[in-house]
């Protein structure tokens, strides 16, 4: 018999099993904790996010898994790694919202800049040029957005001249 120093008051859950073919990001959530004095002390529990390992076939089903990796960005990063840019136009018809788009240059900003993707990221801002309301999207840019665009852009000219007409056209349909 083995005897646990904690003070645990109840039977620890059984681990999650995740399906097989799926990788596991972390998602922190609060449960009952217990309670000191007046104050109640939050404790947290782990569960796994399953990120999916095939690109997704339809809007509906890439806006499910972006809604659970959304705000776990290596995750979502490695989501994003699974779908063809040159899919983008069908893959989200008129489902795309600010807020993909959002996570989309969020994604950019600290995983394939910080890799040095150039090819990719051009890849992606020109696929999503086409988007169907793409130019909605652009209407309601933030500011940081829109400087983070300008900076992968910039980072960019300055590793890569040869790009220099597509990035010239990247700027004009971003309105950088």
């Amino acid at each position: 018999s083995s005897s646990s120093s904690s003070s645990s008051s109840g039977p620890s859950a059984p681990p999650l099993v995740l399906p097989t073919g799926t990788s596991s990001s972390v998602i922190t959530k609060p449960t009952k904790g217990e309670v000191k004095g007046k104050e109640e002390v939050p404790r947290t529990f782990k569960i796994a996010a399953p990120v999916p390992t095939r690109p997704p076939k339809t809007a509906f089903e890439f806006e499910s898994s972006w809604s659970s990796l959304r705000k776990d960005l290596p995750s979502f990063y490695t989501y994003l790694k699974l779908i063809d840019p040159l899919s983008y136009k069908t893959l989200f018809g008129n489902s795309f919202t600010s807020d993909i788009f959002s996570s989309f240059v969020e994604v950019i900003k600290n995983h394939y800049l910080v890799n040095k993707e150039d090819e990719e990221i051009v890849n992606i801002l020109t696929c999503l040029g086409q988007v169907n309301r793409i130019e909605m999207v652009i209407d309601f840019m933030s500011k940081k957005e829109k400087e983070d665009i300008r900076s992968f852009i910039h980072a960019i000219e300055q590793s890569d001249g040869r790009r220099a007409q597509q990035l010239e056209d990247l700027k004009k349909k971003y309105r950088l």
